[in-house]
């Protein structure tokens, strides 16, 4: 597993990095300046509010939604609608079999085809779903895809990562060399929910195959209505009532900052 460095902190925290992050963040605290409404902060509390990377037990992420069902691409944190009400479903256990409608359902069935079934990938409903969308030059709804043979190295990487998470357990996409924000994007409901939203769909259902109990995430968004009412309960600008909730659930034990330590199944 690779170690963070110095060196590589300093990186995260490189005059760059930081005026981007204040640029993303100025319209946020131009509002709390000028004591703008506590509706007006909420609505200018930028998509990534926050960006640590975090630990959750897997038990704790009760429902799975598809985002792309619902979130336009200028949506900031606080998401209003009815989306945990209409668009989220019971986060399945990779043990259980799902239909059609369910989320995420074609990945879901997949890698329970793959993984516990034992079947080629040529089987798999996702397999076959990709090849249509490349004979139709459809490449964004075939994982970027282009080439049938594109959609079997594609596979093939697919088992390549399972059988890297088996030998040395979840990595983080930092030690994969990406981007922290592609992990896990688990979304905030008005009751306090934890929900499924997308990134790390295969990832997430290997980790149960394999007995991972912890798997890293970030926080992609959170209802409008419990972004307020989490300010005013906590007295506290929605920004810093958000971290305080979330420090709130390590402190309690249902989150962690760092991977315990767990073994997969042999």
């Amino acid at each position: 597993m690779m170690v963070s460095t110095p060196l590589s902190r300093l990186n995260r925290h490189s005059p760059r990095r930081l005026a981007g992050r204040a640029r993303h963040l100025a319209p946020y605290w131009l509002a709390v300046l000028r004591g703008a409404p506590l509706e007006v902060q909420v609505k200018s509390l930028p998509r990534r509010t926050t960006t640590r990377v975090r630990w959750i037990d897997l038990r704790s992420i009760s429902l799975a939604t598809d985002v792309r069902d619902w979130r336009a691409p200028g949506d900031g944190f606080a998401l209003r609608g009815d989306w945990d009400l209409a668009d989220a479903s019971p986060r399945p256990s990779i043990f259980e079999s799902v239909n059609g409608t369910a989320p995420k359902a074609m990945t879901h069935n997949t890698i329970r085809a793959m993984l516990l079934d034992g079947q080629d990938y040529r089987e798999t409903p996702q397999y076959n779903f990709m090849l249509q969308a490349v004979d139709q030059r459809k490449p964004e709804m075939a994982y970027g895809c282009t080439s049938r043979v594109e959609v079997d190295e594609y596979f093939d990487n697919l088992l390549d990562a399972f059988e890297s998470m088996r030998r040395h357990g979840y990595l983080t996409q930092r030690e994969l060399g990406g981007d922290p924000f592609d992990e896990i994007k688990l979304y905030v409901t008005r009751t306090g929910s934890w929900c499924h939203g997308n990134g790390g769909n295969h990832r997430i259902r290997m980790a149960e195959v394999l007995g991972i109990q912890w798997v890293p995430f970030v926080v992609a968004g959170a209802h409008w209505e419990w972004v307020v009412g989490l300010s005013r309960a906590m007295a506290s600008r929605p920004r810093a009532a958000v971290f305080k909730w979330l420090t709130g659930r390590e402190h309690i034990g249902e989150l962690r900052r760092s991977p315990p330590t767990q073994h997969v199944v042999a």
